[in-house]
């Protein structure tokens, strides 16, 4: 069984949550009070040793006060952050596969688009593929079109090159044999037109201005990229970011695929927050909703479609 239409599942999506989900998380909830109240009392008391630190030391010169001082700084930084993630991996390994039975064909798994899949079709420039980890991963099928959801970050210990966001695979109901890459030109550098230049892509320029203005083209096949980018298609890419408030988006047609990478710097598909109760619905919405509007996609983009995009 499939979706046929992203709305009609929306009642059984929600009966689901209330129903099968909210009984299974509850059973975390006195854990995550429990979470809670440590992190908070930690942070309480490493905060006063830290606002009390001039004066100790300035009363004392014992090297063990000047350590407690530091591992309080230490402690203070990073308990809530751990404490949190190590609580939401646990609690969402266990209740996402539940929640996914609420949506026919689809299931959560290890993210199903590599680090592979990326350098393959060349969607990120080489700068913004170090460090790549990805984390919440979704396969399934949507009106007869195989679908594939990543979560992505990279480079996160860089202010210039850091990009998270999603990116998702689409089977195409169009057959091309090369590889068309689009980037933004905020985004584009030397190394980025080196990079796609060494796989025997050339710089295409198309018909709509706008587009040329916001997004550079290369394709090993000219001919066959202006076959893919219809104007239609241009013009749904260019208001994407709209859409989906993204910074960046970058898209390859690679191997009967279309890869769509939005860079939204945001933690994406967030659920089982150590701060909100396990039964609180706006989480679960909040999933709904980035679901629904990547399965949009198929119907904005008409990829279901076997004439033009």
């Amino acid at each position: 069984m499939e979706i046929e239409n992203i709305e009609d599942f929306k009642e059984k999506y929600d009966n689901h949550i209330q129903n099968i989900v909210f009984p299974e998380v509850m059973k975390f909830e006195k854990e995550r009070k429990i979470r809670l109240t440590l992190v908070n009392l930690t942070i309480l008391i490493c905060s006063l040793i830290l606002i009390s630190s001039p004066v100790l030391l300035n009363s004392t010169s014992h090297e063990w006060l000047q350590y407690i001082i530091a591992t309080s700084f230490v402690a203070l930084i990073s308990v809530k952050q751990l404490t949190k993630k190590n609580f939401e991996e646990k609690v969402k390994t266990m209740v996402m596969p539940i929640i996914m039975k609420s949506i026919p064909g689809f299931r959560w798994q290890e993210p199903p688009i590599t680090r592979k899949d990326m350098i393959k079709c060349k969607i990120l420039p080489p700068e913004k593929m170090k460090d790549y980890s990805y984390e919440d991963g979704f396969i399934g099928k949507y009106k007869n079109i195989n679908i594939a959801i990543s979560e992505y970050y990279t480079n996160k210990n860089s202010t210039n090159n850091f990009s998270q966001g999603v990116i998702v695979k689409f089977d195409m109901n169009k057959n091309f044999n090369g590889n068309t890459v689009i980037r933004p030109r905020d985004a584009f550098n030397v190394c980025s037109e080196v990079d796609l230049k060494l796989n025997n892509m050339e710089k295409i320029d198309l018909e709509d201005p706008n587009f040329n203005e916001k997004f550079f083209v290369y394709s090993t096949d000219p001919i066959e990229a202006r076959y893919l980018l219809t104007p239609a298609f241009m013009e749904r890419l260019y208001a994407t970011s709209n859409a989906f408030n993204s910074k960046a988006e970058y898209c390859s047609f690679y191997e009967n695929s279309i890869y769509i990478v939005l860079d939204t710097g945001e933690d994406m598909f967030d659920l089982c927050d150590l701060n909100t109760p396990m039964d609180d619905k706006e989480q679960y919405n909040v999933l709904y909703n980035e679901l629904a509007s990547i399965l949009d996609l198929i119907d904005y983009f008409k990829l279901d479609q076997k004439l033009g995009l």
